[in-house]
C-alpha cells in the first residue's frame, strides 16, 4: 500500500517512499471469512405440501337421544348396512351395539384415489370413535374387523397438544424424526417426519407433513395414507398429527 506524506516539508523529506512497496495483506481479522458449519439441508418436503392429501374423517349419530353416545375409549360391534363410495368420499352406514340397544352410526372418510376400500355390507366389525375437548382436542376413529385386532380397515387422527401417540395409533407404530429441524435448534413447532408400521408388513411408510403414501400389502390391498399435517419439537414431538388410513384394493 503507498502512503503519502502530506503536510508541510513532506515534498522534501528523505524518509518519503516512492518505491510502491506495500505490506503484505492480512486477513487474521477479516469479517467475511467463514467456516463450514452447514449441516444437512432439511429434504424440500419441508417446504411443500402435496395437493392431494385427503384425511378427512366424520362420524354422525343420526336421531339419538341427547344423553347417548358412542362410549369413550371403548370399541362396539357393528353391522355394516351400506356402504356408498363417490369421488369425494366413502361412506359406510352402521347398526352398532350401544349398551344392548341397536344404534345407527355414519362414518364419513375421504375417498381414495388409488383403490376402493376392501369392507362391505353385511360384514360386522369393532368401531371406536372419541372427540375429545380439553386443553387441546382428540378426534379420532379406528375401524376393524370383528376378531382380529391388528387388522386396520379405518385409523383417523387429528389432535392437537397430544400424549402417548403410541397408545392411540395402536395397532400402528409411528416413529418421528425431526428432519425439517435436524439441529433442534428452534423452539417452536417444525414440519416433522412420521414412519408409519402396520400390521402385517415388514416395510414401513416415511411421510413428512403434508404428504401421501401408498404400502402395499400383496393379494391385492394396501393401505393408503394421508398425512395432512404433523408437527413438534424436542420438547412436543407430537404437537400436532392429523392421518388418516384406509385399508383398499390395489387397483
Amino acid at each position: 500500500m503507498l502512503f503519502v506524506a502530506c503536510g508541510p516539508g513532506a515534498a522534501d523529506s528523505d524518509t518519503a517512499s516512492s518505491s510502491g512497496d506495500s505490506p503484505a495483506p492480512t486477513t487474521a481479522d477479516d469479517p467475511t471469512t467463514t467456516s463450514d458449519t452447514t449441516g444437512p439441508a432439511p429434504p424440500p418436503e419441508c417446504e411443500s405440501a402435496d395437493p392431494l392429501v385427503a384425511a378427512g374423517f366424520a362420524v354422525e349419530l343420526p336421531d339419538w337421544p341427547a344423553d347417548v353416545s358412542l362410549p369413550t375409549f371403548e370399541f362396539v360391534v357393528c353391522d355394516i348396512d351400506e356402504v356408498t363410495a363417490g369421488a369425494a368420499g366413502v361412506t359406510t352406514k352402521l347398526t352398532c351395539d350401544v349398551a344392548g340397544a341397536p344404534r345407527p352410526v355414519v362414518v364419513t372418510i375421504d375417498a381414495a384415489p388409488e383403490g376402493e376400500v376392501v369392507w362391505a355390507a353385511g360384514q360386522t366389525v369393532r368401531l371406536r370413535h372419541d372427540d375429545i375437548d380439553g386443553d387441546g382436542f382428540i378426534k379420532y376413529l379406528h375401524m376393524r374387523p370383528l376378531d382380529d385386532e391388528d387388522d386396520v380397515l379405518i385409523l383417523a387422527l387429528d389432535w392437537t397438544d397430544g400424549d402417548a401417540l403410541e397408545v392411540w395409533a395402536a395397532p400402528l407404530t409411528i416413529d418421528i424424526e425431526f428432519v425439517c429441524d435436524p439441529e433442534m435448534g428452534a423452539a417452536q413447532s417444525l414440519p416433522t417426519l412420521l414412519r408409519f408400521g402396520l400390521p402385517g408388513i415388514s416395510d414401513t411408510l416415511e411421510l413428512v407433513s403434508g404428504h401421501r403414501g401408498v404400502l402395499g400389502l400383496g393379494d391385492g390391498e394396501q393401505y393408503v395414507v394421508d398425512l395432512a399435517e404433523s408437527s413438534g419439537n424436542d420438547l412436543h414431538p407430537a404437537d400436532r398429527v392429523h392421518f388418516l388410513v384406509r385399508r383398499t384394493a390395489a387397483s
